[in-house]
């Protein structure tokens, strides 16, 4: 599997001092087998798109309710989307925050919230005991489709967005990133940071919210998958229920990917510290490019794999210029980065840097 030329010519390279050497989370690919997984799909009256897999060896049911309603959607109010989201489960017309935990915790079940640059996504997961899965769903299609956004909520949600940016601006690690992802897609959706700055978040109102959640959180907008121990006329009733209170909306506006403008250059923030924090990359693929399993098994042999990667073992075993380095790909549903992640001494980030690139371009001169 050979890297695409045109997708991995060294681009954006971004240097920072950090004071401690940081070993990052890698992603173990799950194993595979010979199972063809049965997904059967549908559409809901209001437009929704439905996956469902019928699984009955545990009794337990996963809904996933996603909205093209990640950050990419947020305009100039940046972080709207994920404080849109972060309140999705704060209260409705008849339930406060308590309650809905109350409800949720009488009968097992597990509720969460999340966002990304590319969604929001709503899940639940429950048994499939009748008393205990309906009132289960009863509650989610309550908290999904009937949000309130209460004050006393919203002002405790956004001190602590605003208590998280301060922490992401003391990080070396999280400042890298940001100013990774903002020099790399500059003003596309994609350049600003998920959770807002300081300013935007201050600025937001429920208004704000309300607005937002009415404009993307509408059946046509909606992709809902369900996995477990149910039938497919259980599973069509269930995702009726879920979202059929929802307006059928419209479906997101098509985001174009971003202009590809190869260039190469440099970028250091200064920091004191003792040691430097480098994001190296640039344009990768998207979730859904024919190239994505070539692209994951061939970065697995460059910096993919843990301990024996071409990386890993040059950068860090041969040279000792790190504790950990490794390289992975961030598709999303339009063009997401390629990166080179790693810490090193900053007397040695420039031979790092050097060291790094060079194994790239042989990779992708001459493949795994």
């Amino acid at each position: 599997a050979r890297f695409s030329k045109k997708l991995l010519v060294l681009g954006q390279v971004l240097l920072l001092s950090i004071s401690a050497a940081h070993a990052s989370e890698l992603t173990v690919q799950p194993q595979t087998t010979n199972t063809i997984l049965n997904i059967q799909t549908w559409r809901t009256t209001n437009g929704a798109e439905v996956y469902f897999v019928e699984s009955h060896e545990l009794p337990m049911l996963d809904v996933q309710v996603l909205f093209d309603a990640g950050s990419a959607r947020d305009g100039k109010h940046f972080g709207l989307a994920g404080f849109t989201t972060a309140m999705i489960g704060e209260g409705t017309a008849t339930l406060n925050t308590d309650q809905i935990a109350e409800r949720f915790e009488n009968v097992g079940a597990i509720f969460g919230a999340s966002s990304s640059r590319d969604a929001a996504t709503v899940e639940l997961r429950s048994l499939t005991d009748p008393n205990l899965l309906k009132p289960a769903l009863a509650t989610f299609t309550e908290v999904l489709t009937k949000p309130s956004f209460p004050e006393k909520s919203f002002n405790r949600t956004k001190k602590q967005i605003l208590q998280s940016i301060q922490q992401e601006s003391q990080s070396p690690q999280s400042i890298a990133t940001k100013a990774f992802y903002e020099t790399t897609y500059g003003q596309y959706p994609y350049g600003h940071s998920p959770i807002g700055n300081k300013k935007t978040i201050t600025a937001i109102t429920p208004a704000h919210l309300d607005k937002f959640y009415q404009q993307y959180f509408v059946g046509s907008n909606a992709t809902i998958a369900i996995v477990g121990n149910i039938n497919r006329t259980q599973a069509e009733a269930i995702a009726n229920q879920v979202v059929g209170a929802l307006p059928q909306g419209s479906p997101a506006q098509k985001l174009e990917n971003p202009a590809y403008k190869p260039k190469d250059f440099q970028k250091h923030i200064n920091f004191p510290a003792s040691q430097t924090n480098i994001r190296m990359g640039e344009f990768g693929i998207s979730r859904n490019s024919p190239n994505y399993f070539p692209m994951t098994v061939g970065n697995y042999v460059l910096g993919g794999g843990m301990l024996t990667s071409r990386l890993f073992k040059e950068v860090r075993d041969n040279k000792g210029y790190t504790y950990n380095i490794h390289s992975y790909f961030v598709p999303m549903k339009n063009t997401g980065p390629f990166l080179i992640s790693l810490t090193s001494r900053n007397e040695s980030a420039k031979d790092a840097i050097k060291l790094s690139k060079q194994l790239l371009e042989t990779f992708i001169e001459n493949g795994p």
